[in-house]
């Protein structure tokens, strides 16, 4: 997991998951000790993205061409589930603006 850039206390695993899937788009990370503003980073979000989107897609085509479709559903579930789940893990910050209070 990754630390505050500015203050150095560690984030949750809960911080981290809602800065991911908070909304429809990626929402900033704000520390609770210091206040300053955190993004996820360009290559973070681009190994997520591909993650999630086109390492469970490819192997699916397969299963729902050469086996049954409910097969390759569940595992394009499966996997963007693990993905989701574990990038917390991946996720890398940069610093923004420090909020005013």
């Amino acid at each position: 997991m990754q630390k505050c850039l500015h203050c150095g206390e560690k984030f949750t695993y809960k911080q981290i998951l809602r800065s991911l899937i908070g909304g429809l788009t990626y929402s900033n990370l704000i520390c609770n000790y210091c206040s300053q503003n955190h993004e996820i980073s360009i290559p973070s979000r681009l190994i997520v993205s591909i993650g999630i989107g086109g390492i469970p897609l490819v192997p699916a085509l397969f299963l729902i061409r050469f086996s049954s479709s409910l097969v390759g559903i569940l595992y394009c579930l499966i996997s963007i589930t693990t993905v989701t789940f574990m990038s917390p893990f991946i996720l890398r910050f940069k610093k923004t603006k420090l909020v005013s209070s």
